[in-house]
C-alpha cells in the first residue's frame, strides 16, 4: 500500500563519512518511530565520531560507546542531573562553586556569556560513567544547550565541541534537500529512495 505524508512527519538518521563528504547510510522513519532503534552498534563506531541530537541520548548507549572506544558529541536534554566533578569557565578558569554538586542544583548559576566545560559523572545501580559536558547559553531561545562528549579537553575547546555539533545540523540539512525533491511515496510507513539503495 502506498500513501504520501508530509515531509515534516519523518525522522532521518544519517551516517556521513566526513573525510569523503559522502552519505553512507540514510534511513527515513515515521515521526512516531523511536530514533534510538536506528543507532549504529557501538562496536561499529570504534575510531568514529557520532554526532547526535537529544532524541538519541541514552546513558546505556553512552556507556557502550565508551567501552567500544567510540567518540561522540551528543546533545542531552536539559533535565540531566549528573554530579559535577570539575567546572571550567572562560580561559580554563576553575569554577569551584559548581563542583561537587548535582547539575540541576547549580544550573541557575551557570554563566551565560561563555561556555562552561564540566567533568560530570553518573553513579547509580545501572550506570557508572564519567564524561565531559559542555554547556552553552543560547540568547535567542533563552536556554542552555548541553553537549556530552568524550573528546579530550586538551585537544578540543568548548567552542570546538559546539562547532562539531553544529556540523550535525549541516549534515541534516544537506541530506534532506534531495529527499524533499524526490517526493517518494511511502510503503508500510518507510520511505525508500531508489538511488540510495546499496
Amino acid at each position: 500500500m502506498f500513501r504520501s505524508m508530509p515531509f515534516n512527519k519523518f525522522k532521518d538518521p544519517t551516517y556521513v563519512n566526513l573525510l569523503s563528504e559522502a552519505l553512507e547510510h540514510i534511513t527515513l522513519t515515521p515521526d512516531t518511530f523511536s530514533e534510538r532503534t536506528e543507532l549504529p552498534d557501538p562496536e561499529s563506531l570504534s575510531g568514529c565520531l557520532l554526532l547526535a541530537d537529544r532524541g538519541y541520548f541514552s546513558l546505556a548507549y553512552v556507556a557502550e560507546m565508551l567501552n567500544a572506544g567510540a567518540s561522540f558529541v551528543l546533545r542531552t536534554k536539559t533535565n540531566v542531573n549528573p554530579l559535577v566533578l570539575n567546572a571550567y569557565g572562560g580561559e580554563s578558569q576553575r569554577l569551584r562553586r559548581l563542583c561537587g554538586k548535582p547539575l540541576q542544583k547549580v544550573a541557575e548559576r551557570l554563566p551565560k556569556k561563555t561556555p562552561v566545560d564540566l567533568d560530570v559523572c553518573w553513579q547509580n545501580a545501572q550506570h557508572h560513567l564519567s564524561c565531559r559536558l559542555v554547556v552553552g547559553y543560547n540568547p535567542k531561545t533563552r536556554e542552555f544547550r548541553y553537549l556530552l562528549t568524550n573528546l579530550p579537553r586538551t585537544r578540543y575547546t568548548p567552542e570546538q565541541i559546539g562547532l562539531a555539533y553544529k556540523l550535525r545540523w549541516q549534515i541534516e540539512m544537506c541530506q534532506t534537500q534531495p529527499i524533499k525533491m524526490t517526493r517518494c511515496p511511502l510503503r508500510h510507513g518507510f520511505r525508500t529512495l531508489p538511488y540510495l539503495r546499496g
